[in-house]
C-alpha cells in the first residue's frame, strides 16, 4: 500500500509542477519548466557549498580539480554542439512534379 501512495504522491507532485510551469510560461515570464528546474538547482548551491567547506580535505584536492576540469570540458562541449553551424544542402530539382 505504501508503494501505491508513494507513486500517487510523485505523480501529483509532477502534475503540480507541470501546471505551475505552464502558468509561468502563460504569463510570459519565460519557459516555466526550465525556470523551475533552474530554481531547484540554484536553491541547492548554498547547502552544497557549505557542505564542501565543512568537509574539505586536502587529500581530496585532485578529485575536486578533476571534477572541475570535467565540468568545464562538458560545458564547453555542450556550447560547441549547441552553437555549431549545421549547413543544410539545398538542391534544385530539374523537373517539378506536376
Amino acid at each position: 500500500m505504501s508503494t501505491v501512495i508513494n507513486v500517487l504522491v510523485v505523480a501529483a507532485g509532477s502534475m503540480l509542477l507541470m501546471w505551475l510551469g505552464e502558468l509561468i510560461t502563460e504569463f510570459g515570464v519565460g519557459n516555466g519548466i526550465s525556470l523551475l528546474i533552474f530554481a531547484g538547482i540554484v536553491s541547492r548551491i548554498p547547502k552544497d557549498l557549505s557542505q564542501l567547506i565543512f568537509s574539505f580535505d586536502v587529500s581530496q584536492l585532485p578529485a575536486y580539480i578533476g571534477f572541475a576540469a570535467a565540468a568545464l570540458v562538458i560545458m564547453g562541449g555542450v556550447v560547441f554542439i549547441t552553437e555549431a553551424e549545421r549547413p543544410i544542402p539545398v538542391t534544385m530539382l530539374a523537373e517539378c512534379a506536376g
